[in-house]
């Protein structure tokens, strides 16, 4: 359960959570005119209001209520974009989310493994962990091209249908990871 530290933190909270929202629905034309992503603006204001920075808000991340809130929002997220899949378009133009799942993903994963290797000391292990975790598309965050009409149809549900794959093609390979790495130490 989410417990702020003082009932008037509490209420400093909700005000500051209910600014922030009627600033985003102020911003949002602002947004789906631009590159920028609302989401992304979110994240954003909850890192300069969080511990990060100004330290307004004090929600603890591993607390049961944001974990069951973030559950919630991305089955929301994946099941609203579920229901946007043309299933004409899948079988007609299946080899673009194909390629994507199949070469782009695991190209992707082992260029930024490499790149960690290069920049840092962690083991390969490590760095292909960080490759496997940053190569999937986040549904969330592609949201603004998915839904922008001057990308080509073709493109935004080869996207859409793409960022909603990923994330399961990539778990098992994250899962072993982690186990592999964990067994090293």
């Amino acid at each position: 359960m989410l417990v702020p530290a003082t009932a008037g933190h509490f209420e400093t909270s909700l005000l500051v959570l209910g600014a922030v929202l009627a600033a985003g629905a102020l911003v949002s034309g602002l947004a789906h005119r631009s590159f920028l992503s609302l989401t992304a603006l979110f994240v954003v204001a909850g890192f300069l209001l969080g511990e990060g920075a100004i330290g307004v808000l004090h929600f603890p991340a591993r607390d049961s209520f944001v974990t069951d809130l973030a559950t919630v929002a991305l089955i929301v997220i994946l099941f609203r974009d579920g229901l946007e899949v043309d299933i004409e378009a899948l079988q007609e133009h299946w080899h673009l989310p194909l390629r994507k799942l199949v070469l782009a993903m695991p190209l992707t994963a082992g260029i930024v493994a490499v790149a960690a290797k290069l920049l840092t000391n962690l083991s390969w292990t490590e760095c292909f962990l960080i490759g496997a975790l940053l190569s999937p598309t986040d549904p969330v965050l592609s949201a603004a091209v998915v839904t922008d009409a001057r990308v080509p149809r073709l493109i935004r549900h080869s996207l859409n249908l793409e960022s909603g794959l990923n994330d399961g093609l990539a778990l098992p390979v994250v899962l072993a990871l982690c186990r592999h790495a964990r067994t090293r130490r």
